[in-house]
């Protein structure tokens, strides 16, 4: 079984991305006067403002909320940052950021949607999956996990106790939209790897 590595200077380096993504949603937490230009807003996403799209990830509606998103944030890198790198972050955060936004937009009901819970959700589907397509055995565990707290989500009711918490409704949606895009972009890098490695014919 492949051990998993220790963390070095050069993975941080490489997962300079995702970490600086954690800490911008800390910065606009501080600022909060930006708060309501970023969050997505369904009513101001039919007047054009197509921003809120991405940066509605960014977006935290109190202390415990952008708390428990950088710390699941931390954790996620923890346990997968060797698959991490500059580029791989940006394409998953820009990606599944406006992946879930428009799919919140067409497919569920909120009306205003902020958290990095989606994206998060995004990059630990990507990482299993990757993780899984590498034959490292100890990955089904987690994709068993997720699995189940993403059903648990979506055929149990709210908990209100998550909700008094972070003080707005939990976007199951978004976890769910997050998974599905993280899973495609992970398909779509493995596709693309095979076929800039297999031999050519004559």
């Amino acid at each position: 079984m492949k051990n998993r590595p220790i963390i070095n200077r050069q993975s941080l380096l490489n997962g300079s991305t995702f970490l600086c993504i954690l800490l911008v949603s800390i910065i606009v937490f501080i600022w909060s006067d930006i708060h309501q230009q970023l969050e997505f807003n369904r009513l101001l996403h039919q007047q054009h403002e197509y921003h809120r799209l991405l940066t509605s990830s960014l977006v935290h509606n109190n202390f415990h909320h952008l708390w428990l998103n950088v710390v699941g944030g931390l954790l996620i890198y923890l346990l997968f940052f060797e698959h991490f790198t500059v580029s791989n972050q940006i394409v998953l955060f820009v990606v599944c950021s406006i992946s879930i936004g428009i799919c919140i937009y067409y497919f569920s009901t909120y009306n205003i949607y902020m958290g990095l819970s989606g994206y998060l959700h995004g990059v630990f589907a990507w990482a299993v999956l990757k993780e899984l397509l590498e034959n490292r055995k100890s990955a089904w565990l987690l994709a068993v996990g997720g699995i189940a707290k993403l059903a648990y989500e979506q055929f149990s009711s709210p908990t209100p106790v998550n909700e008094s918490l972070i003080g707005i409704e939990v976007a199951t949606d978004a976890h769910l939209f997050g998974v599905l895009s993280g899973v495609l972009l992970c398909l779509c890098s493995f596709a693309l790897t095979k076929l800039r490695t297999r031999p050519s014919t004559e």
